[in-house]
């Protein structure tokens, strides 16, 4: 079983914790974060590049080590914890009581599939998102996926009809 990385960044000058995530390395994933090409909120980068433009490092706090099945659960826990303190996190993940997100390497081949044909067909990427419990750039990176591979649009074509199909046989059990 993989070990995850719940982590925090704080601000070197106020203290202040601003940010909650996991990751199988932190150090590393905090060198994306700086990049500003490595994901997160719109929020994180905000803040990230005005610390950047005044010459400040944010802090990288390993919070604890855990089970990638627990990962998600004990991030929403420092998320819950470090709000209840006060704390001005820029967190767009929100923790919501009995609900784990998963990992996008925790997905089945087929809810891949299926979140992939699903927002290929124009379904919501954001009502996929909560569907699947995933964040929305993972859906965003499948779909690049299999937008790239030139198999893979073969593929889609057979998952696009295995969806219609089902959207038929779900529209006649009504």
């Amino acid at each position: 079983m993989k070990r995850l990385e719940v982590y925090a960044l704080q601000d070197p000058r106020s203290g202040d914790f601003f940010y909650v995530g996991v990751s199988k390395d932190a150090q590393l994933r905090l060198k994306q974060h700086l990049s500003l090409n490595g994901g997160g909120s719109r929020g994180l980068k905000l803040r990230l590049r005005e610390m950047m433009d005044k010459g400040v490092s944010p802090i990288l706090t390993v919070l604890e080590t855990v089970d990638e099945t627990r990962a998600l659960e004990r991030e929403n826990y420092h998320i819950d914890r470090l709000n209840t303190e006060g704390e001005p996190l820029v967190n767009i993940q929100k923790s919501k009581p009995g609900k784990v997100a998963k990992f996008k390497d925790a997905l089945t081949e087929t809810e891949r599939r299926r979140m992939t044909l699903a927002a290929l067909s124009g379904v919501p990427v954001l009502q996929l998102a909560k569907e699947y419990g995933v964040a929305r750039s993972w859906i965003y990176a499948l779909v690049e996926e299999a937008k790239a591979d030139p198999v893979g649009a073969i593929q889609k074509a057979e998952w696009e009809l295995e969806y219609r199909r089902r959207v038929v046989e779900l529209l006649g059990e009504r």
